[in-house]
């Protein structure tokens, strides 16, 4: 073996150490890449589950509002007729409820029955009037 068949070999051999290595930056980089994606994918995933829960949460929360505004409207019509029935001057005007009326004590309702049943609870685990999703993941986790 003579001296350009010794440096022919050791080019070939650091040759194919460069190759090695090239190829083995690119596995690296690959799976540095699909790590990234699959990050992304996990954070897509949850942003699509927050703004879910959260358009659960406030349809519930509108439902809530108009099921006590129901409430409300029916109390005051039954009184209106207890008052009635009792012989007592009725003046329409003065017994005339607005929606905002309606409304705020609807919101007042909810309030206080929702306080209450965190205080039966005890463990301040529920979640708060007017609180969003991840505020009460936030506040419940940590």
């Amino acid at each position: 073996m003579g001296l350009g068949d010794l440096l022919l070999w050791a080019f070939r051999a650091a040759h194919r150490a460069d190759k090695r290595r090239a190829a083995r930056y690119r596995r690296a980089a690959a799976a540095q890449q699909r790590a990234a994606v699959a990050q992304q994918r996990a954070a897509a995933q949850t942003q699509r589950l927050m703004a879910a829960a959260e358009r659960k949460l406030e349809r519930n929360d509108r439902t809530l509002q108009t099921q006590m505004e129901r409430l409300v409207r029916t109390r005051h019509r039954d009184q209106m007729i207890l008052d009635r029935r009792a012989g007592l001057p009725a003046d329409p005007k003065k017994r005339m409820l607005t929606s905002a009326e309606v409304s705020a004590e609807a919101k007042a309702l909810i309030k206080e029955t929702l306080e209450h049943l965190d205080q039966l609870s005890g463990d301040d685990r529920g979640r708060r009037p007017g609180e969003s999703m991840a505020d009460w993941l936030a506040r419940v986790k940590g």
